[in-house]
């Protein structure tokens, strides 16, 4: 009978453990989907930066020559 009193309290630290480990598990898949959603963000802002960086360049290359042409 103690046997059996043993083998349950062990079971129910095994399930204890097991549910401990889980519940990890999920808030470490969820920061990386979080992390993994924030690089895209950045990703995209950096896009969305470096065309209007672009654009600018290019403006400023088109008044450059605008000007050297009324000259």
């Amino acid at each position: 009978m103690n046997d059996e009193k043993y083998s349950t309290d062990d079971e129910r630290m095994r399930k204890k453990r097991l549910q401990k480990r889980r519940t990890e598990e999920e808030k470490y898949e969820e920061t990386q989907k979080e992390e993994k959603k924030r690089r895209q963000k950045d990703k995209i802002l950096d896009e969305e930066e470096d065309e209007e960086l672009e654009e600018e360049n290019e403006y400023a290359d088109y008044s450059k020559k605008g000007i050297g042409e009324k000259k």
